[in-house]
């Protein structure tokens, strides 16, 4: 049953700007985590990694139809791609053990998650009328370099890309569109890293059950929904209606497992 509502937990929160990883490490520990932690995670994360390519699935053969064809905008928006996962790919590696040394601090996960709640909010700031920049090589860069930073548990990806995309001066839709599309490298290639965690552990597959299954699928079902949902909000400049729940979990975050409750 608790891989159900896990499954249930990550596809809401893969997408929605509220961190995954923040949601995960601190329902983890209020729940209890089994021996098959890793294994699961890796699975659920297939589960989301499966619905952004399904919502995505057009705009991926487009691209990938014209890279083959050698087409111009598709060559450069891949390569913008590329280029911004190289900061993200970078961070990851540099700072593999740090970073997963917070996964085992839900107190450390609860504060990062006030970060989020800060970046949410600030996009109110933005003004609705204002000139917009095409999206560039710089700036990819710069995306990819936010993605790094929110490989720390509590800071959510989807939410920092987006964010600030939008206070570089991309227009929302490209905004919200380029940060899944970046995700897809980023996601894949840390599931694989996780993968080769997980067969260098020897977990064996057979921790894997029929309420395994079902977190699987919940986890693409739900996922599917929260980012069609999701692009809409960002499409209406209303990323900042995330923040006080984001605040909420935080503070409470801090207070249960600060030991102040």
């Amino acid at each position: 049953m608790e891989e159900l509502v896990l499954g249930v937990v990550q596809g809401l929160t893969e997408f929605l700007p509220v961190s995954s990883s923040g949601h995960l490490v601190i329902f983890s520990n209020v729940l209890g985590d089994g021996g098959e932690g890793t294994l699961l995670e890796v699975l659920l994360h297939f589960g989301t990694l499966a619905a952004v390519l399904t919502v995505y699935r057009k705009e991926i053969f487009a691209l990938c139809k014209g890279l083959l064809r050698r087409e111009r905008e598709a060559t450069r928006r891949c390569g913008l791609i590329a280029l911004a996962c190289v900061p993200t790919g970078l961070i990851g590696i540099l700072f593999k053990d740090p970073l997963e040394a917070l996964f085992e601090s839900p107190f450390a996960v609860s504060c990062a998650m006030l970060f989020t709640a800060a970046l949410l909010w600030s996009t109110r700031c933005i003004p609705k009328t204002r000139e917009t920049r095409p999206l560039d090589a710089k700036l990819a860069l710069l995306i990819g370099l936010i993605q790094g930073v929110a490989i720390v548990p509590g800071i959510s990806r989807s939410g920092s890309t987006i964010c600030g995309a939008l206070h570089l001066g991309v227009d929302r839709k490209t905004a919200g569109d380029f940060s899944f599309l970046v995700s897809i490298p980023a996601v894949a290639g840390a599931v694989l890293l996780k993968v080769k965690d997980v067969a260098e552990a020897g977990i064996a597959a057979s921790g894997v059950t029929a309420w395994t299954a079902a977190g699987v699928v919940a986890a693409f079902l739900v996922g599917w929904a929260a980012l069609v949902w999701l692009l809409k909000f960002v499409r209406q400049g209303k990323m900042h209606l995330f923040a006080p729940y984001v605040l909420a979990v935080g503070v409470w975050g801090i207070f249960r497992f600060g030991g102040f409750i």
